[in-house]
Parts: C-alpha cells; structure tokens; sequence
C-alpha cells in the first residue's frame, strides 16, 4: 500500500525533493512522521510489554524517555537548521563546527546506529509474527523489509512523511474504536 502512494507522490526529482522534501514540511506532518515512524513500533511492542509485565511504573519506564528523547531530538534540530539553513545530515553540521574528521566518526557511529535499530525494528516484527502463528514468518517479514526499503528508497523523505503520518493517524483512530470498546 505504502508502495502505491510513492508512486503518486512528486518532489523526490531533485536532491531537495528527496532528501528534505523541499523544506516543506509542517509541524503537523513532521511531528505525526516522527510519532509514526518512531514511537509508534516501539510503542505497540516495547511499552505494552513493559506495561503488561510492570505494570503503570515498566511502562513509564519506557514512555518518558522516549518523549525526552523527541523532544531533545526536536531541540536540536531547530538548532542546528538555524546554523546550516540549506545542510541537508546532521553529519553535514558536524563536519562544518567540528571539522571533517569527527564529522566522518559521528556518520559511521550513526551508520552502526541505524542498523541495530533496523535489525532491532525487523526482529521484533519478525518474532510478533512468529508470535500470532502466521506461517512463513521469515518470508513475510523479508517482504516487509523489502518493501519498506522499495518505497522509501523510491520517494524520499516526502514519502517517509507522508506514510508515517498515515501510520500515526491510523494508530490514533485504533486506540480510540479500543478506548470506545
């Protein structure tokens, strides 16, 4: 489905389009993007965990830190727009304040980062899977991960907004039919 909205979604042309999505992004969109991409997975597997296995205190444990961490993450990244207003990576920012040395070091840690924290993200959908006794897991959470490579490799970041907005909207109308239930 993700797929399918790629195909209809233009911008992702120019190195602008691809990478910032021509800056056009509003505060709505990039923060319901970041819920849905972000929070929410780790949300629905680590927090309920927590919760079911802790109780109120195992799933703060989780919560709170994840909302200081955004909001950190949000901090920053206003400050560092306002340093390098047209840099696309914080990588690029390093690079500029601290020289190109670290700023190669900052992009191999977060190189390393983002592979645990998709080998971690494809785990965990690969055991929930296996979990709800859907035959063939490996083969469907391979179809997941290739499709989610597919789609964003093909859209950019406008599509990573937009799929992340509907994964938040979503999820907001989920946890509501359940709260009404």
């Amino acid at each position: 489905a993700f797929y399918g909205i790629s195909l209809f979604v233009k911008g992702y042309e120019t190195k602008p389009g691809y990478i910032v999505a021509h800056r056009e992004a509003g505060v709505f969109q990039s923060t319901a993007a970041m819920v849905g991409g972000w929070i929410t997975g780790l949300g629905l597997l680590v927090s309920a965990q927590q919760f079911y296995m802790n109780g109120w205190v195992g799933y703060f444990w989780f919560a709170v830190p994840q909302v200081v961490g955004l909001l950190i993450f949000a901090w920053a990244t206003t400050q560092i727009n306002k340093r390098v207003p047209n840099g696309y990576t914080t990588t690029e920012w390093i690079a500029s304040e601290y020289g190109k040395g670290l700023g190669i070091l900052f992009q191999v840690v977060f190189a390393f980062s983002a592979l645990g924290l998709l080998s971690m993200t494809f785990t965990a959908i690969y055991k929930y899977i296996n979990f709800i006794n859907v035959g063939n897991s490996a083969l469907i959470t391979g179809l997941i991960v290739l499709g989610t490579a597919i789609y964003s490799l093909r859209g950019g970041m406008k599509v990573s907004l937009l799929t992340g907005t509907i994964q938040t909207l979503m999820n907001f109308v989920l946890i509501c039919v359940l709260l009404y239930l």
